[in-house]
């Protein structure tokens, strides 16, 4: 069996170096625009080979592995596409999907079938030297099939996931690309708006001797790759947007406590963290179920429109003003 991995970064290198030290009978290839980094990864003793050129690392693959920011796969995969042999897999793992999925529908053959992943790791750095083979180890490994992909080519990949130790799970572009939005995207949206937001103010000098680890934890998602952020909200804009408003609403809510009387602002503050602190706790010890999970409406076509013009958290709060009409309505 061969599998070629494009892209030798970081996530590409643990994934090679992973492989490796389960011991897969696999012929493992490398390839990567930037050569100097291939070589670095070969010399790390992360792959059986590695090529300058993409057809020849991707000829006779069995399974081929997109590991690389999400902007340069659907031209990868328009290059690589007619070259794979019938029966091959592809599979990615960019922490977008449904753009992805498309992709791959549009520009692999019918006879290829593509199984996307997403491995939810925090690398140290974006390079080789930063691979680890444990890196995948009890983390979860999105995996999100194209509806045309066979089941053993699910198969394939799930036996790669456990291979490199990690824990599969299973959903759809969509489930995968909302959820995504609000646990990763928005966190590094936040992260970047709030270095921003400190580091403009004429007095950032003497404000950052005042920072404390809960800064430096809070925004250490901003010293991520510039370049991969981006392509990730590019490439998911409608759901980070909606994620983005929702919070906005959030905020709004806690500036109306805080401008509030005192005593009801005490006790609206109070609760807030209260409940915050109660579901990160139950969080931490995986406790969330169904039951306690804070339920998430999902917009119609017709309020996704209205929201171009309207931002959703003052349709929301119109919405709780109608509702709290007719309470009073039925009260009287």
């Amino acid at each position: 069996m061969q599998i070629t991995i494009i892209g030798t970064g970081v996530i590409g290198t643990s994934l090679a170096m992973a492989l490796k030290a389960a011991k897969v009978d696999a012929t493992i290839v490398g390839t990567d625009e930037k050569y100097t980094e291939a070589t670095k990864a070969q010399r790390r003793g992360a792959f059986d080979k590695v090529e300058r050129r993409l057809m020849n690392a991707t000829d006779g693959a069995d399974i081929v592995v997109l590991a690389m920011p999400v902007s340069g796969m659907k031209e990868i995969m328009e290059v690589i596409g007619p070259g794979l042999k019938e029966g091959t897999v592809v599979t990615d793992t960019g922490a977008t999907k449904e753009v992805v999925l498309s992709w791959a529908q549009q520009y692999l053959p019918s006879n290829v079938h593509f199984v996307g992943g997403h491995p939810l790791v925090w690398p140290a750095g974006s390079g080789p030297e930063y691979a680890m083979p444990d890196l995948f180890k009890d983390q979860v490994y999105c995996i999100v099939p194209a509806r045309w992909a066979s089941e053993e080519a699910v198969r394939k990949v799930m036996r790669i996931v456990e291979w490199i130790g990690a824990k599969p799970f299973h959903l759809n572009a969509d489930e995968h690309d909302s959820y995504a939005a609000g646990v990763s995207q928005l966190p590094a949206v936040l992260a970047a708006a709030l270095v921003k937001c400190t580091s403009n103010s004429p007095s950032w000098v003497d404000i950052s001797k005042l920072v404390e680890p809960t800064f430096s934890t809070f925004t250490v998602m901003a010293s991520g790759t510039p370049e991969v952020n981006r392509d990730i909200c590019l490439t998911n804009t409608a759901k980070t947007i909606g994620w983005i408003e929702r919070f906005i609403g959030e905020l709004l809510e806690v500036r109306e406590m805080l401008q509030g009387e005192q005593d009801k602002a005490e006790k609206s503050l109070h609760d807030l963290f209260d409940k915050a602190q109660e579901e990160r706790l139950r969080w931490m010890a995986g406790k969330v179920t169904r039951e306690f999970a804070p339920a998430v409406s999902v917009p119609t076509f017709g309020e996704m429109a209205l929201e171009l013009v309207i931002p959703r958290f003052l349709i929301e709060k119109y919405k709780r003003g109608m509702k709290m009409g007719e309470q009073k309505e039925q009260q009287k």
